[in-house]
């Protein structure tokens, strides 16, 4: 009587265990092939538009929204015009700071336009300080701004929607003084860095606050068509 044959439950499981890893591979190929083909069609899109398909790279890899795409390209666009005021040299930069002091001095003072040229550059000079404080402030109030848009999310808490923006923004400022040491007659300040955080955290408080208010006056819009 012939003896049947039985089937080794080690070749069993190992087979089960290929047959998995095939199955495994297999899905993620499709699921590449599939990201792969949305980024073409991005690509394709933002080439008619007029975009760089090169930026939308990191679009591919993190599946951001076009929104958020759009605050990554503002914001290292603002980086590049914070780089290029920073770059400008003591005499450069004291030129840019006076022009704004002559500008200001023409909108709170009266009579400004009829004072002779030295009384002009002084007061310029007076209000130098806290031009070039400002300055630095606001630039970085907008950079926070953007910073935000890219971290934005409805899903998440507040205080997460400040931090992350707020410490991106607190460091580019520590490379911007940084960059500051090697340009000639400017120099990197902790003091400078400190203000900059400042205005970045104003700039993130004021469009969160904003955002707060027209959800409010959704809310209630919606309440008033309820009743």
């Amino acid at each position: 009587m012939a003896m049947e044959a039985k089937d080794d439950p080690k070749e069993k499981v190992n087979s089960y265990g290929s047959q998995t890893k095939i199955n495994g591979s297999q899905t993620k190929i499709n699921a590449t092939l599939k990201n792969f083909s949305i980024y073409c069609r991005i690509v394709n899109h933002y080439m008619l538009q007029g975009f760089n398909p090169l930026l939308l790279l990191e679009c591919y890899m993190f599946k951001i929204t076009r929104k958020k795409f759009l605050f990554i390209f503002l914001s290292f666009l603002w980086m590049i015009v914070i780089f290029c005021f920073s770059a400008r040299d003591a005499d450069e930069s004291t030129e840019d700071s006076y022009k704004v002091g002559l500008a200001v001095g023409r909108v709170v003072v009266p009579g400004f336009e009829k004072q002779s040229r030295e009384s002009q550059l002084e007061f310029a000079a007076r209000v130098d300080h806290p031009v070039r404080k400002c300055a630095h402030a606001t630039e970085f109030a907008i950079l926070g701004m953007l910073y935000l848009g890219v971290c934005y999310n409805k899903k998440k808490k507040m205080k997460k929607l400040v931090i992350k923006p707020l410490v991106w923004a607190v460091i580019y400022a520590a490379t911007d003084e940084f960059h500051q040491l090697f340009v000639p007659g400017r120099s990197g300040q902790i003091s400078d860095i400190l203000l900059d955080g400042a205005g970045a955290l104003s700039g993130i408080l004021l469009v969160l606050a904003l955002i707060m208010l027209i959800k409010k006056i959704k809310l209630g819009k919606e309440e008033n068509v309820g009743l």
